[in-house]
């Protein structure tokens, strides 16, 4: 299995994805280049996309446009502008094209279960990044479980090393979950496994939040009116996180002992960093966060190369999941 993937393409991509909440109502279309053959092979490939209004997925699919290129491969691009009914039919486009494959990065997977059914009856392969659709010949994104677990056992050992004399199930935390798509309610439950990483802790309670710095925030603020023993809260995201520790280390904050109180989150970036360093002195409560893979060039280097591996039928592996880093003071230095 590759490793080191999808670090800043992951993070990037849900924030896109939880932030969208309209439709675009323009024409269906298919950006098309002729490309300069420099291979014998005729593949040709429709990369579905988001959308490349935003300057990285932009930049995502000119990498990916460029890559294809220099092998020989065309590569058409549609940008679906988090609408998925334009998804559809742009796709059902690329199949009246005769492409032999198609990469989709999903506005709502569920929509795409009879197009993408309907290409692959056509021969047409399916390359999945970020969600998994329900037919698909290859994914590339993360395992989301297993990154809300990973949070989970990190939060699990500050716990276990803060409160060392603890008993079991005195230790009070909580959980800032999301669960508004079935990526974000996976990694969600994988959060509720804490309480197999250390008998000292219990739950006594799990907000549904909005994922952003003001909600969790907000959640924080609202939770210490009624649980002010709280010792942790697992966040569904870093953003959740920084929100959580923008509350504590507030002049209205419930939290006495900023020593023994931490919040944990997933994805990372300079913010992020700077939060756990300062977290050496208890000026933050951010301990810390996960990390899955690496840069965009890896990323696309990874798709392209995994798109062909499909064309080819040399598939050996099919879920192919970003690796997960955990990151603490203790480690910090050699992430960034």
């Amino acid at each position: 299995m590759r490793k080191n993937i999808f670090l800043f393409v992951l993070t990037f991509v849900s924030v896109l994805l939880m932030a969208a909440c309209g439709n675009s109502n323009e024409q269906t279309s298919v950006q098309t280049e002729d490309n300069e053959s420099n291979s014998d092979n005729e593949y040709y490939i429709g990369w579905s996309v988001l959308s490349t209004e935003s300057d990285f997925l932009s930049q995502m699919t000119e990498k990916l446009q460029n890559s294809f290129k220099e092998r020989g491969i065309k590569f058409d691009v549609a940008s679906a502008d988090f609408n998925p009914t334009k998804q559809i039919e742009q796709i059902e486009n690329f199949i009246s094209l005769g492409v032999d494959e198609i990469i989709v990065m999903a506005v709502d997977p569920s929509s795409l279960t009879d197009v993408l059914q309907k290409a692959h009856d056509q021969g047409v392969k399916v390359v999945a990044f970020s969600q998994k659709t329900s037919v698909y010949d290859k994914f590339f994104g993360a395992n989301e479980i297993e990154t809300g677990k990973a949070q989970a056992e990190m939060a699990a050992d500050w716990v276990e090393s803060t409160f060392p004399d603890a008993e079991p199930g005195s230790v009070e935390v909580a959980i800032f979950e999301y669960r508004d798509k079935p990526i974000a309610a996976e990694r969600s439950d994988g959060l509720a496994k804490i309480t197999e990483f250390s008998d000292k802790v219990k739950v006594v309670e799990t907000v549904g939040v909005d994922s952003t710095t003001e909600g969790g925030q907000a959640a924080a603020e609202n939770l210490f009116l009624t649980k002010p023993n709280v010792k942790a809260i697992l966040s569904y995201n870093s953003d959740t996180a920084m929100g959580v520790n923008a509350y504590v280390s507030s002049i209205n904050s419930r939290v006495e002992d900023k020593s023994q109180f931490a919040t944990f989150g997933v994805d990372f970036n300079p913010s992020v960093a700077d939060a756990i360093a300062k977290s050496a002195n208890n000026e933050s409560v951010m301990r810390g966060t996960i990390v899955l893979g690496g840069s965009l060039d890896e990323t696309v280097k990874v798709m392209v190369d995994g798109g062909l591996e499909v064309l080819e039928g040399n598939v050996e592996v099919v879920d192919d999941y970003a690796e997960l880093t955990k990151v603490t003071l203790d480690n910090l230095d050699q992430v960034q």
